[in-house]
C-alpha cells in the first residue's frame, strides 16, 4: 500500500516538529538556568565563606587583644580596690580621731563656761549698779569732806585695781614722820573728778587679766566685814556699787584662774583639732579621687566586657557560618562539576 504525503499533512508535520523543538527548547533552558542559578548560589556561598574568614582573621586578634585589656583592667581595679580601702580605713579612723578631738574641745569649753558662770551673776550685779549710776553721784562723792571707813575701804579696792598710786601721809599730826598710803586724794582728783572716765574705766576693765599683786592687796579689804556692799551703799550708792564691783572683780579672777588651765588645754586641744581637721580633708580628698578613679576603671571594664561579649558572639557566629558554608561548598564540589559539564551540554543543545 502506498502512503501519500499532501501539502496539508505535511504542513502539519512540519507544525508539530516545531512544537516538539519548541517544548525541548524550553525544557533545556529551564534545566540550563536552574543550573546556573545553583552554580550562582555557590559561587556566591564562595565569596561569602572568603569574607567570613577574613572576618574571622580580623576579629580572632582583636577579641584576644581585648580579653588581655580586660585582664590588665581586672588587676589595676584590684590594685585600686585595695587603695581605696587602705585610704578609706585611713579616713574612718581620722573621723573618729576628729570625732575625739571635738568632743573634748566640747567639754572643756562647757567646763569653762560653767566655771565662769559661777562668777557671772556677782559680775552681772555688779556692772548694772554701775550702770544705773548718774555720773552726779559720783561729784557726790567727791564732796565728802570727811570719809567714813567704808568710803575710805572703797575708794582704796577702786584706785588698787585701777592703778592709781595712794600719796604717803601723816595720820596722825604728834607723829609726822610714821606715814601711812593715803588713796582718798589721788582718788578724787584722777578718778571722781572725771565719772564718766571712772565707769568707763570700771566696765571696760582687762578683768580676764588682773595682776596677782594687785588681788593680794584688795584681799585683806574684801576679806573685811565692814567692806560689803549693803553696809557701804548706806553712805553711798555710789562706794556701794564700786565695792560690788571690786568684790566681783577680786572673785572674778580666782574663777579664771581656775579657768586658764581648761582655756590652755582648749587651746592645744583646737590646735591639734585643727591639725586633724586639716588631715582628713586630706584624706577625704585623696579618699574621693580614688573612688572616682576605681568608678572610671569599673566602667572602662563594663564597656569592654560589653565589647567584648559582642565580638565573641560575632566570632562564635562567624565560626558557625563558617562550617556551615565550607560543609554546603565541600558537599557540592562533585555537583558543581557535573554542573557546569551539563550547561555546556545543554548549550550545545540548544544550537
Amino acid at each position: 500500500r502506498h502512503n501519500y504525503v499532501t501539502p496539508t499533512s505535511y504542513l502539519e508535520l512540519l507544525k508539530t516538529f516545531k512544537e516538539l523543538i519548541g517544548r525541548e527548547g524550553k525544557t533545556l533552558s529551564t534545566q540550563k538556568n536552574r543550573l546556573l542559578k545553583g552554580l550562582e548560589t555557590l559561587r556566591q556561598t564562595e565569596v561569602q565563606v572568603a569574607e567570613l574568614r577574613a572576618n574571622l582573621e580580623r576579629d580572632q586578634p582583636l577579641l584576644i587583644k581585648r580579653k588581655d585589656e580586660i585582664a590588665i583592667l581586672v588587676e589595676e581595679i584590684a590594685s585600686e580596690t585595695e587603695a581605696a580601702e587602705e585610704t578609706k580605713t585611713g579616713a574612718v579612723r581620722d573621723e573618729e580621731e576628729e570625732t575625739i578631738k571635738t568632743d573634748e574641745c566640747t567639754i572643756m569649753f562647757q567646763e569653762s563656761e560653767a566655771l565662769l558662770a559661777q562668777a557671772k551673776p556677782l559680775l552681772d550685779e555688779a556692772l548694772e549698779a554701775l550702770a544705773l549710776l548718774k555720773p552726779s553721784q559720783f561729784g557726790e562723792v567727791n564732796t565728802y569732806k570727811v570719809y567714813t571707813s567704808g568710803v575710805t575701804m572703797t575708794l582704796e579696792g577702786v584706785c588698787l585695781l585701777l592703778g592709781v598710786r595712794p600719796v604717803m601721809k601723816a595720820i596722825n599730826p604728834q607723829m609726822p614722820d610714821k606715814k601711812e598710803p593715803d588713796y582718798t586724794g589721788p582718788a578724787k582728783q584722777q578718778l571722781l573728778s572725771n565719772p564718766n572716765m571712772l565707769l568707763d574705766k570700771m566696765v571696760n576693765y582687762d578683768r580676764e587679766n588682773i595682776p596677782e599683786k594687785v588681788i593680794k592687796s584688795i584681799a585683806p579689804l574684801v576679806k573685811s566685814e565692814e567692806f560689803t556692799p549693803v553696809k557701804i551703799r548706806g553712805a553711798s550708792a555710789a562706794c556701794g556699787a564700786m565695792c560690788s564691783w571690786v568684790h566681783a572683780m577680786y572673785k572674778y579672777h580666782f574663777v579664771v584662774k581656775e579657768v586658764q588651765p581648761l582655756r590652755e588645754s582648749l587651746s592645744v586641744a583646737k590646735a591639734e583639732l585643727k591639725i586633724v581637721k586639716e588631715k582628713l580633708d586630706i584624706a577625704q580628698a585623696k579618699l574621693r579621687a580614688v573612688e572616682e578613679k576605681l568608678a572610671a576603671l569599673n566602667q572602662n571594664k563594663e564597656n569592654a566586657e560589653a565589647e567584648m561579649n559582642e565580638l565573641e558572639s560575632k566570632v562564635k557566629s562567624t565560626e558557625v557560618k563558617l562550617v556551615r558554608a565550607s560543609m554546603l561548598i565541600e558537599g557540592l564540589a562533585g555537583e558543581k562539576k557535573n554542573w557546569n559539564q551539563t550547561v555546556q551540554m545543554l548549550t550545545e543543545k540548544e544550537k
